[in-house]
């Protein structure tokens, strides 16, 4: 989804006016995605002050426990009993289906006036791996960095963390990025403490699917480590970037792109 607001008012600033760009990338179904369209701006001309980065910061955090509380209020307490218990059933689906949910990324560019000068302040917030290309005469510069296990500093955060995995490039086997809204089976430990219930028949059933002899006493330990810090995060990366006489235009898109083309 792509969103641009030419005249986004936002009420912690004199002036009040700036210009607001998104592009949220969703994986899994297109619910959070959807969402983050419709309501990030939103949220964020409530919060947004232009010499501060913790409303930006708080409104990526607090979007992201409502995506996974409303996940979790779709799931009532009965199927999940129902779809657990008969260990027959435990067979045909992937036990981490109970907690599937779709994702998305998001990076946000807030474009305003700086007081006295012609330039204007770029204000860019971002999680997952769509980017923000600035061309300065002629030249791509890239304004954002990938939240992917490539990037050597997630991966470093993410192996401080006991549990998780990363050896095949991606997160515990199956996600390409390292922050993201959405993804409820990569979000156990906010699981564990808002939905406590369905977090516990849930894992019952996850740890019972690990129990045959195939599955190392060492995987089982790793996946009770997981829940104790969630490796996928929705804390955003925030940059601020004065334009500049030869700056031309900035682009936002996903990683469909740049995974075909470069910068």
């Amino acid at each position: 989804c792509i969103v641009a607001i030419p005249d986004l008012r936002v009420k912690k600033n004199e002036n009040g006016q700036h210009a607001y760009f998104a592009v949220f990338d969703g994986h899994g179904g297109q619910d959070v995605s959807q969402f983050l369209s419709n309501n990030f701006h939103v949220r964020l001309a409530a919060m947004f002050d232009p010499n501060v980065d913790e409303g930006i910061s708080e409104t990526f955090v607090s979007l992201d426990k409502e995506i996974l509380e409303n996940f979790l209020d779709k799931i009532p307490d009965n199927s999940i009993n129902d779809l657990c218990s008969p260990s027959n059933s435990r067979r045909s689906i992937s036990p981490y289906s109970l907690l599937d949910s779709s994702g998305s990324t998001g990076t946000i560019l807030m474009v305003g006036q700086i007081s006295g000068s012609k330039s204007l302040l770029l204000k860019l917030s971002w999680v997952g791996d769509s980017r923000a290309v600035l061309c300065k005469n002629g030249n791509a510069i890239a304004l954002t960095t990938d939240h992917r296990v490539s990037n050597e500093s997630e991966r470093e955060r993410i192996e401080k963390l006991e549990g998780h995995d990363t050896a095949n490039g991606r997160l515990d086997g199956s996600l390409m990025i390292t922050r993201g809204f959405g993804d409820l089976r990569h979000k156990l430990n906010f699981v564990s403490t808002v939905a406590k219930d369905k977090y516990n028949v849930a894992m019952a059933t996850i740890q019972e699917a690990m129990t045959s002899p195939s599955t190392t006493q060492e995987k089982r330990k790793g996946l009770s480590n997981a829940v104790q810090r969630d490796a996928l995060i929705c804390t955003p990366s925030v940059s601020n970037t004065q334009t500049q006489d030869e700056d031309e235009f900035i682009m936002l898109a996903s990683d469909g792109l740049f995974d075909v083309m470069t910068n």
